[in-house]
């Protein structure tokens, strides 16, 4: 179904209780500049309004609940790790924030999940990097279930 990028925009205002910049791009995925305040959502083709709002709701998760630092300089970690905590902090504490939010991450992860966005159904071992998938994706139960494919790949090929 289609949707108005403009009722988006002003969703992501709404939620995120400030006038953050909300920018529509041609970009792989939707992120937020936690120190510009700026949001960034992609012009997907094939993307319904269940993923938006799921990408909006994320997004607007940072600008409400992540600091403006950079954890890698002082704890000397990769930062796709702190990523994909932070990604499942957040997004717990939207979901308490906002209760109606819970249906909308799951229809919006089942959708990306059911039209492989994840990539998790390549049998190529070789293609996995375990962080980069796994960011895509921060609802907590899609990184499980990524990594349980690839733990399982990984016993079926020793």
């Amino acid at each position: 179904m289609p949707f108005n990028h403009e009722i988006k925009s002003q969703l992501a205002k709404l939620l995120a209780t400030e006038d953050i910049i909300v920018e529509h791009k041609k970009v792989e995925t939707a992120c937020f500049n936690v120190h510009t305040r700026v949001l960034t959502l992609p012009m997907w083709e094939k993307a319904s309004d269940n993923i938006y709002t799921m990408l909006v709701l994320h997004e607007i998760s940072h600008s409400l609940w992540t600091p403006d630092i950079d954890w890698t300089k002082d704890y000397k970690i990769p930062g796709q790790f702190v990523n994909i905590v932070e990604d499942a902090r957040i997004e717990k504490l939207c979901k308490r924030k906002y209760p109606g939010s819970p249906k909308s991450f799951y229809a919006g992860y089942k959708e990306l999940a059911d039209n492989d966005f994840f990539q998790i159904k390549d049998d190529k071992l070789e293609t996995y990097n375990l962080a980069d998938r796994a960011t895509c994706g921060s609802r907590l139960a899609t990184i499980l279930i990524f990594l349980l494919s690839v733990a399982k790949r990984l016993k079926s090929s020793i």
